[in-house]
């Protein structure tokens, strides 16, 4: 059943993105919001520049700053690691439409430790970031890792100074695991972190800091954890195992979920399976329901169509992993929540959208470019 829907969604996803170009114009799109997601929508945006034409922008500004821009109607889609509740998008006439699956993984630079060597829980992360354990050789740490000789320098705690869904997801996997945090400091794009940590700007200024900053412990998305070879504790999952990052934890972390329904946020954080990886989430973009330029609007679900189609290749080269197939079917049926001024459905499947009607001139438009910002 789930090849057969696949092989459905192909043939009529063809026909969507083959009508962009009706009259071989060059349209062009602009995104911003999340770099928990850059690497994604430009990886998607890229290859669809070249296939159909449409230049396709996102920049990495921040969970936060995308919502914003959304809202102000400055961007043909927002992006956030932050899912609105269903009182936020009624509010403000706005769709939510889940895209992606990553990690949230914590990063240490520590002399002499490796990747994966150091073990840390939900409750120790916790105790560290709100400076309860101000030591790498204090006797918590030391006991959990008895094989390390841990040093005796301060623990340097990086955090986002920016508005973060990357924030909102590790802040809510220590309000899970323990109950102190979930008190003093809660969840959300930003908290009231302790005096003394370190603000870093996005996650190219997390890794930066983590990088030059010795004794530092910062959070960043798996995929630029990745990419940019930083180190890595190994993480207990509410099963008790300790788990690294990669795409087959992430993955046991989405099966193991009850699947949401309709606009309801995805939930993958602190899964039961044995070898999930705890702080799993997932990211979002923000559509208006009633655009004011339907043309610029049905180019832009013209995309996210075919990059549920296109894109799961791409995104797991990226270091993401593609939602499940059901959840993609129900994210594409929310497509047709888009309305025209006469309150009918946006039809993006249509070849009467002139692309002529989203050119540079209609709106600010930009190329693809790569993450510069926050996440």
């Amino acid at each position: 059943m789930k090849n057969r829907y696949r092989f459905a969604v192909m043939i009529l996803c063809a026909l969507a993105t083959g009508s962009v170009m009706a009259q071989g114009q060059k349209a062009e799109l602009r995104g911003a919001g999340s770099t928990f997601a850059a690497g994604a929508y430009t990886s998607w945006g890229f290859t669809y520049s070249k296939e159909k034409g449409v230049a396709v922008d996102y920049r990495a500004t921040g969970s936060g700053d995308g919502i914003k821009q959304i809202l102000a109607r400055a961007v043909d889609f927002g992006a956030t690691d932050y899912a609105l509740s269903p009182e936020e998008l009624k509010k403000n006439d706005l769709i939510q439409i889940p895209t992606l699956v990553s990690g949230i993984v914590p990063v240490i630079n520590l002399s002499g430790v490796k990747a994966g060597q150091l073990k840390l829980t939900g409750p120790l992360l916790a105790a560290i970031f709100s400076h309860r354990i101000g030591n790498w050789n204090d006797r918590e740490i030391q006991a959990l890792n008895p094989g390390i000789k841990l040093p005796d320098i301060p623990i340097r705690c990086i955090v986002r100074s920016d508005e973060s869904g990357t924030t909102a997801g590790f802040t809510d996997y220590l309000s899970k695991t323990d109950a102190d945090w979930a008190v003093r400091f809660g969840t959300g794009l930003r908290v009231n972190w302790p005096q003394g940590v370190v603000p870093a700007k996005g996650n190219d200024g997390m890794a930066t800091a983590v990088s030059e900053t010795a004794g530092a412990i910062g959070y960043i998305a798996a995929n630029q954890a990745a990419k940019k070879k930083l180190i890595y504790p190994l993480l207990q999952n509410r099963s008790k195992n300790y788990v690294a990052p990669s795409v087959e934890t992430l993955l046991a972390a989405v099966k193991s979920s009850p699947v949401a329904r309709d606009g309801e946020a995805l939930n993958f954080v602190d899964m039961p399976a044995s070898n999930a990886w705890p702080i799993t989430d997932a990211t979002y973009v923000l559509i208006e329901r009633m655009p004011k330029n339907p043309a610029r609007i049905a180019v832009a679900l013209q995309f996210f169509y075919w990059s549920f189609l296109r894109g799961d290749a791409m995104a797991s080269e990226t270091g993401y992993v593609p939602l499940p197939t059901m959840v993609q079917a129900r994210a594409v049926g929310k497509l047709s929540q888009v309305r025209d001024a006469q309150n009918l459905p946006l039809d993006f499947m249509s070849s009467t959208w002139n692309t002529s009607q989203v050119r540079a001139g209609d709106s600010p438009a930009i190329s693809v470019v790569p993450s510069k910002l926050g996440g």
